[in-house]
């Protein structure tokens, strides 16, 4: 295995609809485990490819349950629109 280096990232904020339950919408443990995604409690980590370029995406919890707000952090390595 080959680890990549994402040195840029671009950041935005996601109000959802109240009432919001962050580890309950992101946390599935029935899930079948692999290694392309992380869990720690109000964060969730995932990694993709699109064609040929791959992308980290960091997923927090930044608000309650009756004021939610998720932070999405997009890492990446070159330029993207």
């Amino acid at each position: 295995m080959q680890t990549k280096i994402l040195n840029n990232k671009r950041q935005f904020i996601i109000i959802p609809t109240s009432p919001f339950h962050f580890n309950g919408t992101f946390h599935k443990p029935s899930h079948f485990p692999d290694n392309l995604s992380a869990w720690e409690s109000n964060t969730y980590w995932q990694t993709i490819r699109i064609d040929k370029k791959i992308f980290g995406i960091k997923i927090e919890n930044k608000g309650k349950l009756k004021k939610p707000k998720v932070k999405v952090s997009i890492f990446y390595d070159n330029s993207i629109s």
